[in-house]
């Protein structure tokens, strides 16, 4: 007897002892007709870009610039149509774990951070979130629609801070 488990685009297979060999047929079948959905990334949620002076902003140790404009984007194997905006955002500079400041909303692309630059040291990180409740598609006509994302399925960026 043959079980068959799909669990986060993983296959798992449990053969029960009596003669697996007349199963691998189909197991070759079925690995094969479904090649495809694994070579595939998750599409539904876009990837969140910080710019400054349009260019991206180096997240894995940069200065923290005066302002910068929050992008979300397609992931780099979603070729798609549509555009993303963000209704929201959550931006909060942690050191050690905790914030020092509370956190800080933004409800446009163009984010003012003169208040965290008083602040930051080297070591500090610049938390970046925009919850799936507040990521829009738009599509090629204008149409906007919220996407049917839970709440933890936002977009986000940890930020290492350098002086």
């Amino acid at each position: 007897m043959l079980y068959v488990a799909f669990a986060d685009s993983r296959v798992f297979f449990h053969f029960h002892p009596t003669n697996p060999m007349k199963k691998l047929p189909f197991v070759l079948a079925l690995l094969l007709s479904s090649g495809g959905a694994f070579a595939q990334s998750d599409c539904s949620v876009p990837v969140l870009k910080a710019l400054q002076n349009n260019q991206e902003v180096d997240v894995e140790g940069s200065a923290l610039p005066a302002s910068i404009t929050l992008v979300l984007a397609n992931k780099p194997n979603c070729a798609s149509d549509v555009t993303y905006q963000f209704t929201g955002a959550e931006l909060t500079l942690v050191r050690d774990k905790r914030p020092l400041l509370p956190t800080m909303m933004a409800n446009s692309p163009e984010v003012d951070l003169t208040a965290f630059r008083k602040l930051y040291q080297t070591g500090d990180r610049l938390y970046i979130e925009v919850p799936g409740r507040s990521i829009v598609k738009v599509s090629t006509a204008g149409k906007k629609e919220k996407l049917p994302l839970a709440e933890n399925q936002g977009a986000a960026i940890n930020w290492v801070l350098k002086k």
